[in-house]
């Protein structure tokens, strides 16, 4: 890392040390410093295993704080033994860099620091502040692969509910091309009919076959309609479900090239460092590596997010989808339910004694049912604003005398 953002790291932590107070009596306890690292690196980590013990161990150490007799230690304490160990480092690390701006060589700081400082302190300033977030590197890599694996587990889960549903709609239109067939045959027997009764000269079954087959006519352009949307449905969902295809096979040879990357081998540690050096830097080396892995981990999470995020769009869109085809097909269903019944009344007419009379009784039927339907908004017109009690009685009489006029 470069010096300015070592020293900013630094600076934190110090303007920190009077959050680490929580009592605010001036002094820093064992039990406050864990809290502290709980709340700035998440949950347990004031716990994580560090260069051999816990965070908290060697934060309490940089602080001043004696881990062989836990105790707490002043503010104004803490601060000293922090400026005592960053005035050191800001002393010697400038020596090692040719500007603010470069990079330091943690190596080579280090391996200085191991002859000019306590080893506890290397040890702190290695963790805490020349990696400030190495310990969530290491910690984060579980998780990072978990949410990797969750990932392929959504999508595998995604793909297999969006291939169901994709053949429920299919299933579905069939249907609606199946009833859509069946009323055409019900169209052709009602004509058939109505040819009967002209042979025999039964001109209201002419009629009356006639009147039917009108109904039919309708009932199929309501069927028409709903299968071309259905269709247009279905083969937009089948261009996303493509497209999706080749979303998938884009993220997945971008993740095999994530996968096949190997990180660059560390620097060699010279064999003459002191022994507690050595292990030092053989960690902050595995932590590189566990950063490098964590920030690959990262990058697939975000590839496959957006082939989840796909998948499900998908899914919704085929949810909706099958929500207006069940519509459909039931519409469909009571479509031909009554074309089916129409039909049957109309082969019971033929069978009559009088088919002329029975069609003609029929036709009139059909007839005051419409003139009912019809005058239903006008006597509501007419009865606005008469007493509750005496609307039934009066709407009663007003229909019947209406339908005698119109049927005179």
């Amino acid at each position: 890392m470069r010096l300015s953002d070592w020293q900013s790291a630094a600076r934190i932590l110090k303007t920190d040390l009077e959050k680490i107070d929580r009592n605010r009596n001036g002094r820093i306890s064992v039990g406050e410093t864990k809290a502290y690292l709980d709340e700035v690196g998440g949950a347990g980590a004031s716990s994580r295993v560090v260069f051999g013990e816990p965070l908290s161990n060697r934060f309490n150490l940089l602080l001043g704080g004696d881990l062989a007799a836990p105790r707490s230690v002043t503010v104004a304490q803490a601060r000293a033994s922090l400026d005592a160990t960053l005035g050191w480092a800001e002393a010697e690390l400038p020596v090692l860099v040719a500007d603010d701006a470069a990079e330091i060589d943690i190596a080579s700081a280090k391996q200085q620091a191991g002859v000019a400082m306590p080893l506890w302190s290397l040890d702190a300033v290695a963790d805490v502040l020349l990696n400030p977030t190495g310990f969530d590197a290491r910690a984060g890599l579980a998780d990072a692969r978990a949410v990797v694996d969750a990932l392929n587990r959504e999508i595998r889960s995604l793909e297999r509910s969006n291939t169901s549903k994709a053949l429920q709609v299919t299933s579905l239109i069939s249907q609606i091309e199946a009833r859509t067939d069946e009323l055409r045959d019900a169209h052709r027997r009602k004509r058939n009919i109505g040819l009967i009764g002209a042979m025999f000269g039964y001109a209201p079954v002419v009629a009356l076959s006639l009147v039917e087959m009108q109904r039919d006519d309708s009932r199929l352009r309501q069927l028409n309609r709903d299968l071309t949307t259905a269709q247009a449905d279905q083969s937009r969902i089948q261009n996303s479900l493509a497209q999706y295809q080749v979303l998938k096979a884009t993220v997945l040879l971008k993740i095999a090239d994530l996968e096949a990357a190997t990180p660059a081998a560390p620097d060699a540690i010279p064999a003459d460092l002191p022994s507690r050096t050595t292990r030092v830097l053989s960690a902050t080396e595995r932590l590189a590596t566990a950063t490098a892995e964590l920030d690959n981990l990262k990058q697939q999470a975000a590839l496959l997010t957006t082939v989840r995020d796909a998948g499900l769009a998908i899914g919704l869109d085929l949810d909706a989808t099958l929500q207006k085809l069940n519509a459909a097909v039931a519409r469909a269903e009571q479509l031909v339910a009554d074309s089916r019944k129409a039909t049957l009344e109309l082969v019971l007419v033929m069978l009559d004694k009088d088919p002329g009379a029975a069609a003609l009784r029929r036709l009139e039927g059909m007839a005051r049912a419409q003139l009912k339907a019809a005058l239903g908004p006008f006597l509501d017109d007419v009865l606005r604003g008469v007493p509750k009690p005496l609307e039934p009685e009066l709407r009663k009489r007003l229909e019947q005398a209406l339908l005698r006029g119109f049927g005179s």
